[in-house]
């Protein structure tokens, strides 16, 4: 039920709400990636697994998860490229000393693309971690790296703060020469897009954590903007005991899921099945 994410935190706009969220007045004592050599407790994560009993949610099926690739990442400053598409995608925030996992979640159609992930452990863990939304029709990977949606660019990042920060690719990556929607013409690719993917990947970090520094995180949550606005409140609409708290700003609503409303993936996507 949409009431139950009131322990947490729901908007649709105001960068002064997220930045409060986020900095925390009481943050929990950080904690460090375990063993006394960070970089090899980070780069002893490749190829670990994640059971599909661990990802799936009730009445849902999943493949396993496999970590492709664990490296350990140097402080950075903040850095700006001028050449970027768009005024937010031209900062990358400062960031400290942190294991970078990419990995997948197995199809369960062989036509599927894979569910795409990146978690980022920092060395000094506050006990909290943020999923980021995606945008457009998603297609890439998110990094989780960037800043919180409408937050002021010199501000430092959630991994900055001490977050384990998650994204996603949503469960398929755009292929050259081809519409951004065209994964919409696979059932598996489209419900996962819908709603699916997000919390199967909020799984999979939960145990990467359990990994890397023998706890679960105390709180979660999770934020986007415009298609990641939409994720944030599909989230809180289907699975409100995913998210300690969720922002959304800006949340649109894509056309090409209206028009797939009236078949049997879309029915099950929307809610309609």
């Amino acid at each position: 039920m949409i009431q139950r994410i009131i322990r947490g935190l729901l908007v649709t706009g105001g960068s002064a709400l997220s930045a409060c969220w986020l900095a925390s007045c009481a943050a929990p004592a950080q904690r460090p990636l375990l063993g006394p050599e960070p970089k090899a407790a980070c780069e002893s994560l490749v190829s670990a697994v994640v059971g599909a009993d661990k990802i799936a949610w009730p009445g849902q099926t999943s493949g396993a998860a496999r970590v492709d690739s664990a490296t350990w990442e140097a402080v950075s400053p903040l850095a700006f490229n001028e050449r970027a598409p768009f005024p937010g995608a031209a900062i990358t925030p400062a960031t400290p000393n942190f294991c970078k996992v990419v990995g997948r979640i197995a199809a369960m159609d062989p036509k599927a693309d894979p569910i795409m992930f990146q978690v980022n452990l920092p060395v000094a863990w506050n006990g909290r971690s943020v999923q980021f939304g995606g945008g457009g029709f998603n297609g890439t990977l998110i990094s989780g790296l960037g800043l919180p949606p409408a937050a002021l660019y010199d501000a430092p990042g959630p991994l900055a703060r001490g977050y384990v920060t998650v994204g996603t690719d949503s469960g398929h990556q755009t292929k050259p020469g081809m519409s951004p929607m065209a994964f919409a013409l696979n059932d598996e690719m489209l419900v996962n897009f819908a709603h699916a993917a997000y919390p199967k990947v909020r799984n999979v970090s939960v145990e990467l954590m359990q990994k890397a520094y023998g706890s679960a995180p105390a709180k979660m949550y999770f934020m986007g903007s415009s298609e990641g606005g939409r994720e944030a409140l599909t989230m809180a609409q289907r699975y409100p005991a995913a998210f300690d708290g969720i922002f959304s700003r800006v949340p649109v609503i894509h056309w090409t899921g209206l028009q797939f409303a009236g078949t049997r993936a879309g029915a099950a996507s929307f809610g309609e099945a």
